[in-house]
């Protein structure tokens, strides 16, 4: 298990086009501030009053990469059959990709928040005076971060099911941008009681969590309590499915 943990931290270190990736999502934010800096709007404030926006961007452009970085590139080339023929058992394989998701998506974005930062404080933004608002931009980076775990966890589940990527990401995505929630609020209307089940689904979690913080400046506990729910949950079907399921050619 240790073994392949490491073989996926050069895999992963060493993807060129995650790299491109990266460089290329981050060279777009510096032409986006030279955009502002042009109208004479690259001011602390303008920063603050995008974050959210920013924040809200990051489980589609970064969760999706990551998403198939680290599950969608095993169903390439045979590539399954030829990791677990190695003799690695199926629970460690799902372990080792779990972690690793929860790394990369850290990482990624930790440095995408110290490139906002960088911009930040070159824009004039002193930190002892917005202290308080980049505490809430940490806070709703770190909410959003969680829901991007906890739908990718979901996903995983339904990729490890059908063994296929394309229909995996349809639903991460699905997910990630509420069209699941929203369908399933439509049907509210017509069955009252979905309702009571969407009020405790990942993204209301995750309102809920990032609004408790803005009005009452307090974490949300049972939001955490929720997503790890949820990853627990979606880890334990990624088990039973994965476990005596036959590995697709």
């Amino acid at each position: 298990m240790f073994n392949y943990f490491k073989s996926e931290i050069w895999r992963l270190t060493h993807k060129r086009s995650s790299f491109i990736y990266y460089v290329f999502l981050i060279f777009i934010y510096i032409i986006s501030i030279l955009f502002l800096a042009i109208q004479d709007l690259y001011t602390p404030n303008t920063l603050l009053e995008s974050a959210q926006s920013i924040i809200s961007l990051l489980p589609v452009f970064v969760g999706t990469q990551v998403f198939l970085a680290v599950y969608g590139d095993d169903l390439k080339d045979r590539m399954l059959i030829k990791i677990i023929g190695t003799g690695l058992h199926r629970l460690a394989y799902l372990l080792v990709k779990t972690v690793m998701f929860i790394l990369y998506s850290a990482i990624v974005f930790l440095i995408l928040g110290a490139v906002y930062l960088i911009s930040f404080m070159i824009a004039g933004g002193h930190l002892a005076v917005y202290a308080q608002d980049i505490q809430s931009i940490a806070v709703m980076g770190i909410i959003t971060y969680l829901k991007t775990l906890a739908f990718s966890q979901i996903a995983a589940a339904f990729l490890f099911c059908f063994q296929k990527t394309v229909p995996a990401l349809v639903l991460f995505l699905t997910l990630i941008m509420g069209v699941v929630l929203f369908v399933f609020n439509i049907m509210a209307y017509v069955f009252p009681i979905i309702e009571k089940f969407t009020n405790y689904s990942v993204s209301t979690l995750s309102q809920n969590a990032q609004t408790m913080w803005i009005n009452f400046r307090q974490f949300d506990t049972s939001f955490i309590i929720g997503i790890t729910i949820y990853i627990v949950l979606a880890f334990a079907s990624q088990i039973m499915i994965f476990k005596n399921r036959d590995i697709k050619g």
